[in-house]
């Protein structure tokens, strides 16, 4: 949302001829982008760990062998 504001603002300002406007609202909307990318990356990195957990091997040979105590299927 504060991007697509950000963005919005942007266009407004350098419609308007607006150097200095365009200069501050560009900043902020370049800090608002890195951000975003760093929480992005944070996500990305602890679903990667989360995938890595879930796929070790201990954790699937406790599935398998938890299958097998489940009884039969039917």
């Amino acid at each position: 949302m504060v991007r697509t504001i950000l963005t919005g603002q942007l266009a407004a300002m350098n419609e308007a001829r607006d150097a200095r406007g365009v200069a501050y609202v560009a900043g902020r909307l370049t800090s608002v982008l890195e951000t975003i990318a760093r929480v992005t990356g944070e996500l990305g990195s602890m679903a990667q760990s989360i995938k890595s957990r879930t796929l070790s091997p201990s954790l699937a040979a406790f599935s398998t062998s938890s299958a097998d105590c489940a009884g039969p299927q039917r």
